[in-house]
C-alpha cells in the first residue's frame, strides 16, 4: 500500500515538473477568445455595452471617441477574461469608434458603431436573424435582432455564429431574443420574455415566450397613421403567434416570427434567415 502511494506521489511530481508544464499551456492555448460585440442596455438604444473575452485574465482598456471628437478611456483595473463596459448617452446620428487595448493577437481590437439617425426626417435600417440562419452579407443595420427557437442558447452555439459573422456582429448593436452564456457569464437583454425600442413614432415589440395574457402589447402600440409598429417573436409556439396576429394585425406594419414554415397570412413573415428591415419616415414631431 505505502509502495502504491508512493508510486503516485512521484508519478505527481512528475506530471507537475514536466507535463503539467504542458497541460496548462494547452489549456490556456485552448481557452476561448472572441469579441467584441455590442448589447443594447435600453429601450431607447442610448446604452450600449461591449463585451469581449481574452485568454488570460489581463486589465480592461478601451479607448472611445464619437469620430471627430476627442477620445476617451474607460478603464477597469481588475484582473479578469471576461470584460465588458457600459457607455451610456449616446448621440443619435453619430459613429463611436471603439479601440481595445489587449495582448490578444484574435481579437477585433478597433470596432465602431453608428447610432440612429437625429431629427424629425429618419431614415434607418435593422435587421432580425436566426442564430441558426444565415446573416447576409454586404448589410450594415443599426442593429440586429437576434433569434433563437429556445430561451437559452448555449456559449458555444454564440461564439459560432459570432465567428462566422464576426465583421457585422463587432460593428452593429445586438438585441438577443434569447438568454445566452459568454465567458462563464449569463447574458440576457429581455425582462420577462419582452423587450421594447421605442425611437420617434417607430415601435419594436420584441417577445420571446408564451405568455398567458398579451393584452399587454397594446400599451406599446400606437395607433396613429404616422406610426411604424412591428412585433418579432422568438421562441413562442404557433398558438401564440396566431393570437398576437388576430390581436393585433391591424395595428402593425409587420410581425417577424422565427419558424422553419411559411405563414398564409402576409402580415407575418417566417423568418429562416435574416431579414433587413428598412424605415424611413418624414414627420413633423416625435412623439416618443
Amino acid at each position: 500500500m505505502k509502495k502504491h502511494l508512493f508510486f503516485v506521489f512521484i508519478l505527481f511530481m512528475v506530471l507537475s515538473s514536466c507535463g503539467n508544464k504542458n497541460l496548462i499551456r494547452e489549456i490556456v492555448e485552448n481557452r476561448l477568445e472572441a469579441g467584441p460585440f455590442f448589447l443594447a442596455e435600453n429601450s431607447a438604444l442610448s446604452a450600449i455595452s461591449i463585451n469581449y473575452v481574452t485568454r488570460n485574465p489581463e486589465k480592461t482598456a478601451i479607448y472611445f471617441t464619437m469620430v471627430g471628437d476627442v477620445d476617451w478611456l474607460r478603464m477597469d483595473s481588475s484582473l479578469s477574461r471576461l470584460h465588458r463596459i457600459t457607455f451610456e448617452g449616446l448621440e443619435e446620428s453619430a459613429v463611436y469608434q471603439f479601440n481595445i487595448r489587449t495582448s490578444s493577437k484574435e481579437l477585433n481590437k478597433t470596432s465602431s458603431i453608428k447610432t440612429v439617425p437625429y431629427g424629425d426626417s429618419y431614415e434607418f435600417d435593422f435587421a432580425v436573424c436566426p442564430i441558426d440562419g444565415d446573416l447576409e452579407e454586404n448589410i450594415d443595420p443599426h442593429f440586429l435582432i437576434l433569434l433563437s427557437p429556445t430561451n437559452f442558447v448555449e456559449e458555444e452555439e454564440f461564439v459560432r455564429f459570432y465567428q462566422k459573422n464576426k465583421s457585422l456582429l463587432s460593428s452593429t448593436v445586438i438585441i438577443p431574443l434569447f438568454v445566452f452564456d459568454f465567458g462563464n457569464q449569463r447574458y440576457s437583454t429581455l425582462e420577462k420574455g419582452f423587450f421594447y425600442i421605442g425611437y420617434k413614432n417607430v415601435n419594436i415589440i420584441m417577445i420571446n415566450k408564451d405568455l398567458e395574457n398579451f393584452d399587454f402589447i397594446a400599451h406599446y402600440l400606437s395607433e396613429n397613421p404616422d406610426a411604424e409598429n412591428y412585433i418579432v417573436m422568438g421562441n413562442v409556439s404557433d398558438e401564440s403567434k396566431n393570437r398576437i396576429l388576430r390581436s393585433y394585425s391591424l395595428l402593425v406594419k409587420q410581425i417577424y416570427a422565427y419558424s422553419r414554415n411559411s405563414f398564409s397570412n402576409q402580415k407575418i413573415v417566417s423568418v429562416s434567415r435574416s431579414c433587413l428591415v428598412h424605415v424611413a419616415k418624414k414627420t413633423k414631431y416625435a412623439f416618443r
